[in-house]
């Protein structure tokens, strides 16, 4: 890792040879350690919990939503009951009238 450039120009004219690197095993004993490190530096935490963080700000989200949707349905049942009450009191009220009509 020493010997890589630091200066961009440097480093992307750099030869790569691959076959050495996995041949000694720098992809899992240097990489990704410092992978590793450089994402909990970035996120704060590990990999596995910031996925297993987000997966339950999911499941937060969608119970929310759950939630609302069945404030939702109960808010237009209650609409409809309200209706169906007005209804029934206009139905009454016109056959009174008709019976008082009638008489």
């Amino acid at each position: 890792m020493a010997m890589v450039p630091t200066e961009k120009a440097e480093l992307f004219a750099y030869k790569i040879d691959w076959g050495l690197l996995t041949k000694a095993d720098v992809f899992e004993k240097k990489l990704r350690p410092w992978v590793r490190k450089k994402v909990i530096e970035f996120m704060g935490a590990e990999e596995a919990l910031v996925a297993e963080q987000q997966q339950q700000q999911q499941q937060q989200q969608q119970q929310q939503q759950q939630q609302q949707q069945q404030q939702q349905q109960q808010q237009q049942q209650q609409q409809q009951q309200q209706q169906q009450v007005q209804q029934q009191q206009q139905q009454q009220q016109q056959q009174q009238q008709q019976q008082q009509q009638q008489q």
